[in-house]
């Protein structure tokens, strides 16, 4: 979706690269009112961009001779933007894309300056058909349902129903629709590529004052939500002292204990993607709580088991 920041990006890569904006084209692109362009322009200007208006041409310009690899840095702006480069080249954003090429541009004149490398998972982004996304973005900006199919992971089976858009999200590679799904009545994730059709609703909606697209996430381990629930681990060596370098959820409390094991405790959504984390530490942990949890991973394991056919042996 796009915002106040990838507008701003837009407008100064229009100056670099066309030359010029003129502010009613601008606000028809962007979907603002030419006031709103207007205010972009002078905050373009308050960070210490050289504009000036070409009276002649009703147009705003870059002053003759200035050049975005100009433009001097200080450590901490090389560095977010050598940062901002590298995420966005993974986040895959169907929309927009001179906004990426205009952080590519700055970062790559500094990048000489302060080497940096961020290890991704290599997942490429997957958005679906991108018309399906900016029918989404679009229909969030405007306040208009969606009547979409869409095929369920679970059940694999294809289901319509119309949907109240509220925000997008990216996750592990893939881009999802957040909203009030009519058929259930109530807010659903649906998967941006697991959307088969789509159109825009004859139904418009309001936005609802107490929804906070990042609240809804909050006790969230991933993407999916469910019944809040307390989970206890004990992580033995050495991956204790990995789980004790960084949070993995803003509800993970630590505790170290007096053989050197940390028992940690997190409130989640749902249990299935905080077991799926765990995995990544067999065998080096011990589900104190929920049982329910310890169940699910034993199960899980007696069919690894048998897949694999491990040796069943002492």
């Amino acid at each position: 979706m796009e915002t106040k920041f990838t507008r701003v990006l837009w407008l100064i890569n229009e100056l670099e690269t066309k030359g010029f904006i003129k502010v009613k084209e601008a606000a028809d692109e962007l979907g603002v009112c030419p006031r709103t362009i207007r205010r972009y322009i002078h905050e373009i200007e308050g960070a210490g961009f050289p504009l000036y208006r070409d009276e002649t041409r009703k147009v705003w310009k870059f002053v003759q001779g200035f050049s975005l690899r100009m433009y001097p840095l200080n450590d901490e702006e090389i560095t977010f933007l050598i940062i901002s480069q590298k995420i966005s080249q993974k986040l895959g954003y169907p929309k927009k894309k001179q906004v990426l090429k205009l952080i590519e541009r700055f970062a790559d004149s500094h990048k000489d300056d302060v080497p940096i490398m961020i290890h991704f998972p290599e997942v490429a982004s997957n958005t679906g058909d991108k018309k399906v996304y900016n029918l989404v973005q679009d229909a969030i900006r405007s306040r208009r349902s969606l009547d979409i199919c869409y095929i369920t992971r679970s059940r694999n089976k294809e289901t319509c129903r119309r949907v109240d858009p509220y925000g997008l999200v990216f996750s592990d590679g893939f881009w999802y629709l957040v909203g009030k799904c009519h058929l259930r009545d109530e807010i659903r994730i649906f998967a941006l590529d697991a959307i088969k059709r789509i159109e825009r609703s004859v139904y418009s909606f309001n936005y609802p004052d107490d929804f906070d697209l990042e609240d809804f996430f909050s006790s969230s381990f991933g993407i999916y939500t469910g019944e809040e629930r307390k989970v206890i681990i004990r992580f033995y060596e050495p991956v204790a002292k990995h789980i004790l370098r960084r949070n993995f959820h803003r509800s993970q409390k630590n505790e170290i204990q007096p053989d050197g094991s940390v028992i940690s405790t997190f409130q989640v959504q749902g249990l299935e993607e905080i077991k799926r984390w765990l995995y990544r530490w067999i065998p080096d942990f011990q589900v104190l709580e929920p049982e329910s949890l310890v169940q699910e991973i034993c199960s899980d394991m007696k069919a690894l088991v048998k897949t694999l056919k491990c040796p069943t042996g002492d």
